[in-house]
């Protein structure tokens, strides 16, 4: 049997890629050019090359027995699936930024509009701090959404912060660091014990020498 491993598109799969070479795994047919999305990683071993928010769905209806995605995404998705492995690749974080002159500790009834593409992930976070909010649903231009009078303020991933910086925004807190992680479904995870356990063993290794 191949164990099928479903793969973010992006920055995640190149990521993804150089960690695969360093553990000595075939990624020739990885990133090479070409329409198919199921790409070979060695005799029983291939890739299915997907949208980040859609490999929890992949992952835990069977179309893979395992897969490489955001933390974030796994969060807002919310599946019952096996965490295997932290890789520590495509790392930045879970924020909550706004304007400059944003108090968001002045009036504890306010209702603040929060602009985000992560619903559970932001609805999570207010009802802890205890906030009262109205969640804007946007899929891109999220920094623009406080400027433009669409938000007080936004959740979102910040890597290096520029994007914040170039429209005078600042973190305010960080929700949760991010990295992309190993996930199993529980089905797959029995179906291919053997060749997973294999797979982790030959990770570990590589992931606890970067971060050393």
């Amino acid at each position: 049997m191949t164990l099928r491993i479903a793969i973010a598109k992006g920055r995640i799969l190149r990521d993804t890629a150089r960690l695969f070479d360093a553990a000595g795994i075939d990624t020739g047919a990885l990133l090479a050019d070409g329409r198919s999305l199921i790409r070979p990683l060695g005799p029983d071993l291939e890739a299915l090359i997907v949208r980040s928010q859609d490999v929890p769905l992949v992952v835990s209806r069977g179309a893979a027995a395992i897969g490489i995605t955001g933390y974030d995404t796994l969060r807002e998705k919310g599946f019952d699936l096996f965490e295997l492995l932290d890789l520590r690749i495509a790392t930045c974080r879970m924020s909550l930024a706004g304007p400059r002159d944003l108090n968001l500790s002045a009036d504890p009834n306010r209702l603040w509009r929060v602009a985000s593409k992560y619903p559970r992930v932001t609805r999570e976070a207010f009802e802890r701090a205890g906030r009262y909010y109205e969640i804007v649903p946007l899929s891109g231009t999220l920094e623009t959404a406080p400027e433009t009078g669409l938000a007080d303020c936004i959740v979102d991933l910040v890597d290096t912060g520029g994007t914040l910086r170039a429209h005078d925004l600042i973190e305010y807190e960080v929700l949760f660091e991010v990295s992309s992680r190993l996930v199993a479904s529980r089905t797959g995870f029995f179906r291919f014990d053997g060749p997973i356990r294999d797979l982790v063993e030959r990770l570990q290794p590589v992931i606890e020498r970067s971060a050393a």
